[in-house]
């Protein structure tokens, strides 16, 4: 299921149902992650399961991410002002790289931790710890609730193409897969292979580390102000050349400021028409630029005779 918004909305619109879906998502993995937490230390501690007291900690994390993440999506909202005249949406970037360090940091503790049970276990006269069985179904639960938040998520973040929501759902698809390696590590350890638990915990906490690095390489492109990811650079290239009078494309650069952008495009066309000819191709590429790409807010189209 994908969240669209109407091809007729305006972009005051569009910016107000963005962010009414963000904010709901926001709500409902802080609540879903809050519950996930407290569930899993919780059995995590009481089932002697290091992986699902691992997992549990990531949850715990989430909910940090979630509380930064609210706070950073409320000052995006800020209208423009004379310092930032392009508005505040590039503190969803800002908010995407906190996450980032935070989930760097925490999948750091975990490996640290598991790695450390790990060879406790394997030391000669060391205790074994069976984990109780209903660990196995928590986690299960947790790939289960996981599932429904990542396609939830995944959605809404194509839809506003919010950096920071769509952090949210790699996040929460990572943690399936984190979810799935706990309950390989729990029936590993109720079948006697009791080092099987923290290394579970220990592949936890790579795959957290993993989607920490993602996080903060894609926000850092967007505070670095890349260029327009492929599809949309197609999509403007092929409105452009939908106009029989342009000859080619000479160049188009952007500005992106958290989902919207503004371009400025070089267009050459037939030296023998008319300057007022030239500009109304200018202008009717502008206005079909503008009815098409929905994060729009400006467009210049230049052009030179050939």
């Amino acid at each position: 299921m994908v969240f669209k918004l109407p091809a007729d909305t305006k972009i005051d619109d569009q910016g107000s149902v963005r962010n009414r879906l963000s904010q709901l998502v926001i709500l409902f993995s802080l609540f879903s992650n809050l519950f996930l937490a407290l569930l899993k230390i919780t059995a995590g501690i009481t089932g002697q399961s290091s992986a699902l007291l691992a997992d549990g900690i990531n949850s715990s994390s989430d909910v940090i991410h979630s509380f930064v993440l609210n706070f950073f999506f409320k000052l995006s909202r800020k209208p423009p002002d004379k310092e930032h005249p392009y508005g505040h949406g590039q503190m969803e970037s800002i908010s995407s790289v906190i996450i980032g360090a935070f989930v760097l940091t925490t999948g750091g503790v975990i490996f640290a931790s598991a790695i450390e049970k790990f060879f406790m276990i394997l030391q000669p006269g060391s205790e074994p710890e069976f984990n109780k069985v209903y660990t196995l179904y928590i986690a299960g639960f947790t790939v289960l609730l996981k599932f429904i938040l990542t396609i939830y998520t995944s959605s809404v973040a194509k839809t506003s193409r919010n950096l920071a929501i769509k952090s949210l759902a790699a996040d929460h698809k990572n943690d399936i897969f984190a979810s799935l390696a706990v309950i390989i590590g729990i029936i590993g350890n109720l079948n006697r292979f009791f080092w099987a638990d923290p290394l579970a915990a220990a592949v936890v906490a790579a795959i957290i580390f993993k989607t920490g690095l993602t996080i903060i390489r894609e926000a850092g492109n967007e505070l670095m102000d890349v260029h327009l990811d492929a599809e949309t650079l197609e999509q403007v290239k092929k409105i452009i050349l939908q106009h029989s009078s342009v000859l080619f494309i000479e160049d188009i650069e952007s500005h992106k400021y958290g989902p919207y952008f503004t371009l400025n495009i070089t267009i050459s066309v037939n030296g023998n028409i008319a300057v007022h000819e030239a500009d109304k191709i200018s202008d009717d590429i502008e206005n079909n630029l503008k009815e098409s790409l929905q994060f729009l807010r400006s467009v210049y189209v230049h052009f030179h005779s050939a």
